[in-house]
């Protein structure tokens, strides 16, 4: 199994408990938007890994070319969820109507993006080129010019955009909102840089994309905010809802790393079956 795959799988396994997590609720305490929009960007990182393993074990390009075929829509949504959020999280709706129509606007810029995928799959990602002889990525050329715009679009300018939101909203704060702003910024910052690594290749650049493995660190960070500063608003009783995630963690762990190994038994031992 190639570090990508080992990445895919911990990111999976990592926004599934983050994605429950921030579902969990106190009594009657109803779900608010918040939690749910989280919910959502956690659901779309889990197709970014579990497809995302899929292409790097791929076979073939034809193969590999089938999976790019369902693979953006985790890419393309996960930053608008991710500026759904901040919009919720700062309270832009009571401020200038501007805010809600850009939120109107990278929704329905998104919507046309999953469509063209769909339904235009060559013109979308292109050819496929063979990267460290386990991943077929597309590259930016002259012939899918829309991969570049949507990338523009949606990594460097509609990020930018809610992480200025996000230093502003930073700057202005004082106590608990101060300390969950911190996090949440640095975790974000660190999960961001996780899919840059990724789309270097799409620049033909051969530097192999270990920052997929920072997707699967900043869950941590977030679970750390949730229990020491209740962000989201989640309102834990601490021992109950600290100890039930520290199995399913373990859990979690303990599967993928009996995943690991047979995996690596299977390459090194002839005749051994897989688990």
């Amino acid at each position: 199994m190639n570090p990508f795959a080992i990445s895919s799988i911990l990111i999976v396994v990592t926004n599934v408990f983050l994605g429950v997590f921030v579902l969990w609720k106190k009594g009657d305490d109803k779900l608010n938007k918040l939690r749910v929009i989280w919910f959502l960007v956690c659901l779309f990182i889990v197709f970014w890994g579990t497809l995302g393993y899929k292409i790097s074990t791929a076979n073939s390009e034809a193969e590999a070319f089938s999976w790019w075929h369902w693979f953006y829509i985790g890419p393309i949504f996960i930053p608008v969820f991710f500026y759904h959020f901040v919009y919720h999280f700062l309270q832009l709706k009571s401020k200038e109507k501007r805010y809600k129509y850009i939120l109107f606007s990278v929704y329905a810029l998104a919507l046309f993006f999953w469509q063209f995928s769909l339904f235009f799959p060559e013109r979308f990602a292109g050819d496929l080129n063979l990267f460290f002889g386990h991943i077929y990525t597309p590259s930016f050329n002259s012939a899918n010019p829309t991969i570049f715009l949507f990338y523009v679009s949606f990594y460097w300018f509609l990020l930018a955009y809610a992480f200025f939101l996000l230093f502003k909203a930073f700057k202005n704060s004082t106590g608990i909102i101060r300390n969950q702003l911190k996090y949440f910024i640095f975790g974000s910052i660190l999960g961001w840089f996780g899919p840059h690594g990724f789309w270097l290749m799409y620049f033909n650049v051969h530097i192999y994309p270990y920052t997929n493995f920072l997707i699967v660190i900043y869950p941590f960070i977030f679970t750390y905010a949730i229990l020491k500063y209740q962000l989201m608003d989640i309102k834990l009783i601490i021992k109950k809802a600290f100890f039930y995630s520290v199995g399913v963690g373990l859990v979690g762990g303990f599967i993928t790393t009996i995943t690991f190994l047979s995996y690596w038994f299977v390459a090194n031992i002839p005749g051994f079956k897989f688990w």
